[in-house]
């Protein structure tokens, strides 16, 4: 069981950065309105299985005699969401630390082809930021593997985990597209660039193993880690995938991919 987690969380978080790294060191731009799409369509799927099976699942977990004190769950689900807040917070300000230090900001398209370094005073400052992205990218990923492993760890079948690591995937892609512009706009060669981000994705796998042990520990441990995740998957919901779908086209068909992806979520966990 074990080996099988750590095979798909490496695809969702090694796999899943590292492609967003090739495309972004490729290409350096994207297709914003069928990106917000997409998005917006996972944003839905992750809705359904935090809030028809995740808490469902942290209340009564499997083996446990009687349903979890709903003040647990609701305590566990506050600290996931608050403290992937915080990671997000952090990583904002270590973005743009180096980027308004020289009057120019990571991602940048003032140049007539769309050049990224545009407004810095030198690659090095870019590099150094893509260097920087890459460490808080990876210590964010570290919570997101916890929410896959325990999500195995209260589902023998293994669906909710399964669901949760290919939106994980989704999710990382554009993170790995970000991570490479800055770097390539820097002066680093593709190989190194897609090398590098891919990396960066490898501490979900350690986060997967860590959540799955804690899961397997009885029912209180597994309620609280699954508290946890779903909480911490709702910040990613909230304050990630949604705004970040409305930033890419800001328009009421986001509203209708959350609520195809959360229909399609319900087929997924009860069909």
């Amino acid at each position: 069981m074990l080996v099988h987690i750590v095979m798909i969380t490496f695809i969702a978080g090694v796999m899943g950065t590292g492609a967003g790294g090739f495309l972004g060191a490729l290409f350096c731009r994207d297709s914003a309105r069928l990106t917000g799409l997409m998005v917006s369509f996972a944003a839905g799927i992750m809705l359904s299985v935090v809030c028809f099976n995740m808490v469902e699942e942290a209340i009564l977990p499997e083996n446990a005699g009687r349903p979890m004190s709903i003040l647990l769950v609701d305590a566990g689900i506050a600290v996931g969401f608050f403290m992937v807040w915080g990671l997000n917070e952090w990583i904002e300000k270590v973005r743009y630390a180096f980027a308004f230090s020289s009057g120019g900001y990571v991602g940048a398209k003032t140049g007539s082809a769309g050049d990224v370094s545009s407004g810095w005073s030198g690659n090095y400052r870019l590099l150094t930021a893509g260097i920087v992205m890459i460490l808080a990218i990876a210590i964010h990923n570290l919570p997101e593997g916890m929410v896959i492993g325990a999500s195995f760890a209260a589902d023998s079948m293994g669906s909710a985990g399964l669901i949760l690591a290919v939106v994980i995937g989704i999710h990382n892609i554009p993170e790995g597209m970000a991570v490479a512009t800055a770097l390539t706009g820097g002066g680093m060669d593709r190989f190194r660039t897609v090398l590098l981000t891919a990396a960066s994705g490898f501490p979900t796998v350690i986060g997967a193993v860590i959540g799955w042990r804690l899961g397997t520990m009885g029912p209180v441990m597994l309620c609280l880690m699954l508290s946890f995740a779903a909480g911490a998957m709702l910040y990613v919901v909230m304050g990630e995938l949604i705004p970040e779908a409305l930033d890419m086209w800001n328009s009421r068909l986001i509203a209708v991919s959350i609520l195809l992806g959360m229909l399609t979520g319900l087929i997924i966990i009860f069909a």
